[in-house]
């Protein structure tokens, strides 16, 4: 089973605009608790622990909702716009968002898979297409290829030198436990291409991994989509120029309760 989940990098891009351009002062509450469960699931992790617990997990539900229905309150009438359109996601989406709190395999952004498919995008960008169908199959290969060894731990040099030497890549970049597995997701891709029920039959009969509706799935799906194990270690995200405009807009609107200024929700910071 595969559920959704929300990047909240993006997410938090969105509550500093909405705090900082719109003087939206629940995207600044909500913008602090989601940096704070943040901090608190990386002290759990720390700990050895899975999941926040479940009167924590309550809790910050609640705040949740208290800011999204706060947001509401301050935008009466509105009916469409960036930040109806912010609130309406984020109460739509509670669970995708909060997803990274209740399981700690949920990266709070995925900050890894953009990076893997930026070159693809930048070679488009750059060159503007691809002259021929296979010069783009040979191209994603090549970079797929060269992204697993990275996320695997390992020199993309140095594991070309064993595919070109003949060598066992699949053993050498995933290590032998784990080729097995792959090897036999392989043959089983190649025996439902050519709709060999034999063939089919006998690799999952001497598959070493269970064999779910997902992989069965996935195998069917194509070569370009076979085994996924544990992913990398997400790439480190960087909140402090996101803090710094939250902390203008907190300052702001500090100064307008201290003045007794009303808040124009389209007033922006100096």
């Amino acid at each position: 089973m595969c559920e959704h989940a929300i990047c909240n990098g993006h997410i938090l891009r969105e509550l500093v605009a909405a705090a900082y351009f719109r003087s939206q002062v629940w995207a600044i509450k909500m913008f602090d608790l989601l940096i704070e469960i943040l901090s608190e699931k990386n002290d759990a992790a720390e700990r050895g622990e899975m999941s926040l617990p479940a009167e924590y997990l309550d809790d910050i539900r609640l705040r949740y909702r208290q800011y999204i229905d706060e947001g509401y309150s301050i935008n009466p009438g509105e009916t469409k716009g960036k930040t109806i359109s912010l609130l309406d996601r984020l109460k739509k989406y509670e669970d995708a968002v909060l997803a990274f709190a209740v399981d700690f395999n949920v990266h709070f952004t995925n900050n890894a898979s953009e990076v893997s498919i930026r070159n693809l995008k930048v070679a488009l960008r750059v060159i503007g297409q691809f002259k021929t169908m296979s010069g783009l199959w040979d191209y994603c290969i090549i970079q797929s290829f060269m992204d697993t060894c990275r996320k695997q731990g390992h020199n993309p040099f140095d594991m070309f030198r064993v595919l070109l030497s003949g060598g066992d890549v699949i053993e050498a970049v995933f290590g032998a436990e784990k080729a097995v597995a792959l090897k036999q997701m392989i043959s089983l891709v190649d025996a439902i291409a050519v709709n060999d029920e034999d063939a089919k039959n006998a690799v999952i009969n001497g598959l070493t991994i269970e064999l779910t509706d997902e992989l069965l799935a996935a195998a069917s799906y194509g070569r370009l989509k076979q085994c996924n194990y544990d992913p990398p270690p997400a790439k480190k995200y960087s909140f402090e120029p996101h803090k710094e405009k939250i902390k203008a807009s907190r300052l702001l609107y500090e100064l307008h309760n201290k003045n007794n200024i009303s808040t124009n929700v389209q007033e922006k910071p100096p």
